[in-house]
């Protein structure tokens, strides 16, 4: 089941912001109809509020439209959320996967590479090269 709207993300700011954007930005960006929803241009909601916490209110993150723009838009940015997290957690899960056959306190072994016939090494975490 979906969380309420307070639990994500709008509050009084947001329904404040929300509303005077509105008013200043009354069509849809997208056909021109009477706006009624103010979404998030770029960063889709659930993204933005992981990766800051809150939503940012600059007008420039934000697009007005109507139901079914937004409603259209919406199945694009569940794609990108999606996305976002299964490559979130991926990363979550194979962090350090490099150091796991690694002495404590060492680096991962640094791996030359054949890059159009020039080799080159890599570079350590401390920056000096191997």
């Amino acid at each position: 089941e979906r969380p309420g709207s307070q639990a994500r993300g709008y509050d009084s700011r947001w329904r404040e912001f929300s509303k005077r954007f509105l008013a200043e930005h009354p069509h849809c960006a997208i056909c021109g109809d009477d706006a009624a929803v103010t979404d998030h241009k770029d960063t889709p909601a659930e993204i933005m509020l992981d990766l800051y916490g809150r939503f940012d209110l600059d007008t420039n993150h934000y697009q007005a439209l109507c139901v079914s723009c937004n409603t259209r838009k919406g199945k694009d940015d569940r794609r990108k959320v999606d996305e976002y997290f299964a490559k979130k957690e991926l990363r979550e899960r194979t962090r350090g996967e490099g150091l796991k056959n690694a002495a404590p306190g060492t680096t991962a072994p640094v791996r030359t590479i054949n890059t159009h016939g020039e080799k080159h090494k890599g570079v350590c975490a401390d920056g000096e090269e191997e």
